[in-house]
Order: C-alpha cells, then structure tokens, then sequence
C-alpha cells in the first residue's frame, strides 16, 4: 500500500491527529468521573496504547491488510513483515485508529471495572476482534468489501465494535454503586471544564481520523474536513434545541455527546457527502444519542460516559444510511450490503465479548468489589491516596473512637489542609459547646424537679377549688328553681305581657338547668382537663343564651314602637346591594351564592336603622334556611308599591318556622320550645317594622319548590319628585 511522499506526509499528521484524539479522549473520561477514579481513567487510556501497539504490530496489521483467506482475514505481514516505506505511515493510522475501541470500552465500564481484567479484555478486542471486522470492511479482497459494504473511517468498523464489546461489559458488570438506587441517582463529575476541553481536542482529531482514511491529499480531503464540522455542530445543536422544547436545563454534557454522535454517525460516508447531508445526518445522530441515553436509564443499564448511544447507536445509524450516499450499484444492494455488514458485525463483537467476559469473570473477577468501588480506584488500583482518601481515612479513624469529632491530623499545607484546620477550630469550638451544654441541662434538671414540686402543689389546690365549684353549682341550682317556679306562676295570667315575661323567664331557666346538667359531669382522675372542658362548654351555652335574649330585646324593642322618629330618604337598590355584600362572611360559611337584580326602584320614606336591619335579618334568613346554593335578591316597584322579595328554591326551606315568626311574639313562645331560635325573634321584629311602615312581610310558596320571603310598602312611602325637601 505505496503511497506518494506528499500523501506519506499528509497521512503521519492525521495519526499525530488521532494521538491528539487520543488525548481528548483522556481529557474527557477523566473529568466525566469522580476524582477519587480520574487517575484510573487516565491510566487505562494510556497503558492499553502502549500494549495495544505491541501486539497490533505482531498480528493485528497482519489480520486486516494481509492477504485475504476467503475474505475473512489476512494470512501474512505478521511481526512488521513486509513493510516497506510509506506503509510504515498507514500502519502507524491504522493502530491509532483501532485502538480507539479500547477507549469506548473504558469510557462505558469506568469506575468499577479491575484494571487488569480490563487490560485483557480491552487487548483481546483491540487485536482480535477489531481487526477481522476490519478486514472484512477495508480490505480489498474483504468479503463485505466485495459486496459493497462502505466504511470510510470506521462508524461500525471501530465505534459499533467498541460499544458492542461495551455493551457485553456493562451488562456483566452491572451498575455502579447506587446509580439507579435513588439514593443519588447520577455519578457526580470532577471537572467539567476539562470535559469541555477534552471535546474540543476530539474534534480536532477526528479530522485527522476521517482525511486519513483517504491515505492522501485530494479535492475531497476538504469536503470531509467540511462534513466532519458541520456533522458535529448539527449534532449538538439538536441536543440545545430538544432540551429548549424540553424546559430542561442546558447540559453541556448532553451537546458534547450528541456532537460526538453526530461525528459518528458522518463516519461511514463522510467522503461522498454534501455538507447539509452531513448536518442531517449528524441531527438524527444528537437525537439518537438523546433518546439513547434515555432508553439505557429507563432500562437501568449503567453506561458510564454515554458511549453506547454515541458509538453504537450512532454508529449503526451512520452506517445504514451510508447506502443512500453510495453509487455503485442499485439502493437496495447497497442497503442489503451494509445492513448485512451491521448485523454480522454486531453478532460477531457481542458474542466474541460476552464470552470472554464471562470466563475473566469466573477466571479472575472483573469487578472490584463495593468497599474498593466506595474507596476509589485511584488507591486501590494504583496506590494514589489522594487529600480527599486520607482525610477520609482521618475522619473514618475519629468516628471509631468513642469520642467522635476529634480534631484531623493532616498537611495543613495543602488545599485539603486548609479546610482541615478550619475543621479542628470548629471541633474546638464544639467541644466548648457541647461542655456548655451539659452544665446548662443539668440546670434544667434541677429547674424540673422543682416544677414537680409546684405542679404537684398546684393539683391540690385545683381539688379545693373543684369543691367550691360544686358548692356554687348548688347554689346556683336552688336558684334556678326558685326562677322556674316564679315564672310559671306569671306564665298562669291571662295578660300578654306577663305571658312574655313568663316565657322570658322559662327560657332563662331552661338556660340554667343546662349549665346545671354540664357541671355534674365535672369529676374524673384529670382535673385540669375536666376544668378546661366544663368551661369551653359553659361558655358556649352563654353565647347561646346571651344570642336569644339579643334577639329577643330587639324583637321586644320593635313591638313596642308604633312610629319612627329617623325617616329619611333611602336608595332601597344601593341598600340590598350592601346588605347582599355585607353578608359574604355567612355566606362562605352556608355555601350560598346570593344574585342581586335591582330594578331602579324609587326611594323610600323609612327609619334608617330600622328598615336596613329589618332586610338584613330577611337576607340572612334567606341565607341560613337556603343551606347551599342561590338565593336571589330582586327590587320592584308598582302603583301600589315596592317590594324587595328574596327567592329561595328547596324542599327543605323551614316556611312553618318563618310563618310562627310572622305570627309574632306570643305565638312563638306559644307554640315553640323552651329555648326558641333567635331568628324568629328577628323575623318577628322585622315584620313589626315593616307592619309600623305601613307594609307588610309575605310568605309564598310555589309548587316547583320555590319560597319567595318579601317586603312589601305601600305606595305612599315611595319618594316623588317634590319630596326631596323632607329629607332635611
């Protein structure tokens, strides 16, 4: 394979190129771990090169572009024989091009995999495996080559073959410590800045990686430098505009593996694309890796640096669509051609490295165990204690101790020493505190013991206090007896005013025996508590009572009346307008809605307060008989008057209730119980108001349910036009 010097020359930069790959590579695995597994990363990358060169140069080269058994691979130039001249230059970019599979396998197996199984399976695949693909794909007389099959600079040639091995150690590996366990759910970079950096050396490599494959100088030497670009930015740029459409924050972790998918997936075909081909395909490549990445997490499959939908998918991808650039020979034997090249191709690396995984497995082990995972590779593959391990051996050495923060002994120095000296001041402080602490809960101690004391003090003067409850509660029950039976004596005239007061006084009574009847139950082992509940209950019974006489005062207060001396001028529409929203406090608390509909009605001749609390006490009727739903408020006026009537639309509306309270005081205490509803004081008192107003309240029920509550004043309390000079 003699080529020209200048090309010579052109094909030993492209492998100082992919030595420059190489380095990214290096860059970017290393920052994508841990720091406590960065040195291992490092360490795989460059010690496979250095064996991978040794035994490609014995057999590798021989297998790939030697003479072809039966297509399937080479038969001499074994051990560096017959190379002469500038095929020193093509096998120099073949063995730094192979051995780019190794790297996919590192990426995907960091941070749990023994360095030594790695270093075997790693050669294995570098020498073996790869290089029957290759002959297969590259050489002339390759039985895929002979077909049609096109691979230009190895998108399944090296990337397929890598993420296939890949993906066999990964699978027998298993993930790393807590990567899907929820406790962390993501392995946390060291240093994404080097990352960044790594990429960028890979781009620039890759150009080396692709224009070598051309084994010179040409007119398309610059349209794969194109093509290499323009596959990588469409790459990344889909990865920015899926996580824009997603509203999830920019990783720049995510672009540089759809970039590098997009350079994958431009491999195969690189050479006979158009620059927007290239930026096409590299598109669907960023999605693939995208989605990929996706697949693997929802299928709980730990590939460490992204490497199976960057190398494999995007190789596959790249690959197949390679038939759509070709031109010899019909589409469909081009795409028979390399879909046939795939499958072959991925049977064969799957099945060579799930084997060989599995006897290093049984042989020598391929994973360190946990305790050596949660430590580091760093220490335990290579000896490196880092500041981070030793300080960690530190603290793991105080906690051991039975007194546990102890101040850390280590390089003070360092940075780590820095934070370690600021550590031991804390400890220091601790220590004060912890001694302040002590003394103070022993104070508390003490303080406690007195409070015993006083509580105990305090019980028994509550017992002393429970006696003289009960005394008063005798007293008070001799009262209230005394109350009841003055009051039915006066309930036995025949005058109505003394039937009122007789009922005043039953309802007192009943009041009485109720609070009577709470404090019997005043007694149990829990004074304190019993005490708490007999007066929250007291207390309620009293609002209760002081409610019904209220209402009742108001009530009595409005019979007497037979005229007001307040008349004025009242806006009856501005009136119920807020009164409806002065009752949005019930309202919430009944579930009630209230639609007012005013109908510009005139104004009104009326007590001020009397007539506004009479249709608050109407509103609120409406509200609490209602229960839920709508109640609506409407204002109309005729030649015979005006009314205010409120709507109400339910089966179980209280009209006998409404009705007892028209009929007045003396029907309600004739007829209700001992201890009657405070609204039908209320409702009696406004219908008095209205009844003094010359109007009157109507009670109407309709047979689809509805129950109208309205206020009616005849037409000669309606405002004229020349009547605005009484208003002063």
């Amino acid at each position: 394979m003699q080529t020209a010097p200048t090309d010579t020359v052109w094909l030993l930069s492209c492998a100082a190129l992919l030595v420059v790959m190489r380095g990214g590579f290096v860059y970017l695995e290393s920052g994508l771990v841990q720091s406590k597994n960065a040195i291992n990363a490092s360490a795989k990358s460059v010690t496979d090169m250095m064996i991978a060169t040794i035994c490609f140069s014995l057999f590798g080269y021989g297998l790939v572009f030697g003479d072809s058994i039966a297509g399937i691979v080479g038969g001499n130039r074994f051990f560096l024989n017959d190379l002469a001249g500038s095929d020193s230059a093509v096998f120099i970019y073949y063995l730094l091009l192979c051995t780019i599979a190794a790297i996919v396998i590192s990426a995907a197996t960091v941070e749990r995999m023994r360095f030594a199984a790695y270093m075997i399976f790693a050669l294995s695949i570098v020498c073996l495996v790869v290089p029957v693909v290759a002959h297969w794909w590259w050489n002339d007389n390759g039985w895929l080559r002979r077909l049609g099959a096109h691979d230009l600079a190895g998108a399944t040639v090296v990337h397929s073959v890598g993420g296939w091995a890949a993906l066999a150690a990964v699978l027998v590996l298993g993930p790393r410590q807590h990567r899907f366990s929820g406790r962390a759910g993501f392995i946390i970079s060291n240093n994404f800045n080097q990352v960044a950096i790594g990429f960028l050396l890979i781009l620039l490599g890759w150009i080396g990686c692709a224009c070598g494959a051309l084994a010179g100088l040409s007119d398309t030497t610059f349209r794969v430098v194109l093509n290499t670009v323009m596959g990588a930015a469409a790459g990344g740029t889909i990865a920015i505009a899926m996580m824009h459409l997603g509203h999830e924050r920019y990783s720049v972790i995510r672009v540089i593996f759809a970039a590098m998918a997009g350079l994958v997936a431009t491999s195969a075909a690189v050479d006979r694309m158009t620059g927007i081909d290239a930026m096409l395909v590299g598109a669907v490549g960023g999605l693939i890796s995208v989605f990929g990445r996706r697949l693997l997490e929802r299928l709980k499959i730990d590939d460490g640096n992204n490497v199976l939908p960057v190398h494999l998918f995007g190789g596959i991808w790249g690959t197949l669509v390679a038939a759509f650039f070709l031109t010899e020979g019909s589409l469909g034997d081009r795409v028979v051609a390399q879909m046939l090249g795939i499958v072959v191709t991925a049977v064969w690396a799957f099945g060579v490295s799930v084997v060989l995984m599995m006897v290093l497995d049984k042989g020598l082990g391929v994973r360190v165990s946990l305790a050596d995972e949660a430590r580091g590779l760093d220490e335990v593959e290579h000896g490196h204690i880092s500041e981070t391990n030793l300080l960690r051996c530190q603290l793991e050495n105080e906690m051991a101790k039975q007194e546990c923060f102890g101040a850390v002994d280590i390089d003070p120095n360092t940075e780590i020493g820095q934070l370690i000296t600021l550590h031991n001041e804390v400890v220091v402080r601790y220590r004060e505190a912890h001694r302040q602490w002590r003394s103070q809960l022993a104070q508390e101690e003490t303080a406690n013991d007195i409070l015993r004391t006083r509580t105990t003090d305090l019980e028994q003067a509550l017992v002393a206090k429970e006696a003289r409850i009960e005394e008063l509660m005798k007293e008070t029950s001799v009262v209230g007896a005394r109350l009841s039976k003055a009051m039915m004596l006066v309930a036995n005239t025949n005058n109505d005013r003394d039937l009122l007061l007789g009922q005043v006084g039953k309802v007192a009574s009943a009041h009485l025996s109720r609070i009577l009847h709470m404090s019997k139950g005043f007694k149990g082992d829990a004074p304190l508590i019993e005490a708490s509940r007999m007066i929250e209950a007291v207390a309620r019974e009293c609002e209760g009572f002081l409610q019904v006489f209220k209402s009742l005062q108001t009530a009595v207060d409005v019979q007497q009346l037979t005229s007001f001396a307040d008349e004025a001028m009242i806006d009856v529409d501005a009136l119920v307008r807020k009164t409806a929203h002065d009752k949005r406090k019930i309202r919430a608390a009944k579930n009630v809605t209230i639609e007012v509909s005013t109908g510009n009605v005139p104004h009104l001749f009326v007590s001020r307060k009397y007539f506004a609390d009479a249709i608050a006490t109407l509103v609120t009727a409406g509200v609490v008989c209602q229960k839920r739903g709508t109640i609506s408020i409407r204002t109309a006026a005729g030649n015979d008057g005006l009314s205010i009537r409120i709507e109400m639309v339910g089966k179980s509306i209280p009209v006998k209730k409404l009705a007892l309270a028209k009929a007045g005081l003396g029907q309600i205490f004739r007829q209700g119980s001992n201890a009657p509803d405070p609204m039908l004081f209320e409702v009696a008192a406004a219908n008095r108001t209205l009844e003094n107003c010359g109007g009157s309240l109507n009670i109407t029920c309709h047979e689809d349910g509805r129950v109208w509550l309205e206020a009616w004043l005849p037409a000669t309390r309606l405002a004229q036009e020349g009547d605005r000079a009484r208003v002063a």
